[in-house]
């Protein structure tokens, strides 16, 4: 007889990916506006360094926070597979 709990784990890896969706619906021309409002709202002047650099902090931050979760999901993934295959094991 299958463990029920096993049933959930689908449902929780669904509700991850729909999770992911807001931040995913934005274009890279939608991004780049919004970078460029927030660069200019901290009084950097388009078209100089300092404006450069925030925009590509900008980016770096977004890029580690899109491995950060990465990283986690796999953790989360591991410990999910690895608690199946115990069950497994255990019948």
């Amino acid at each position: 007889m299958r463990d029920p709990t096993w049933l959930a784990i689908p449902g929780r890896a669904i509700l991850a990916l729909l999770a992911l969706l807001p931040a995913g619906c934005v274009s890279p021309a939608q991004q780049a506006a919004m970078d460029r409002g927030r660069c200019a709202g901290f009084g950097f002047a388009e078209g100089s360094d300092a404006f450069a650099g925030c925009m590509m902090n900008l980016s770096q931050q977004r890029d580690a926070e899109e491995a950060a979760d990465d990283r986690a999901f796999m953790q989360r993934q591991a410990i999910e597979n690895q608690a199946r295959q115990d069950r497994a094991n255990r019948r």
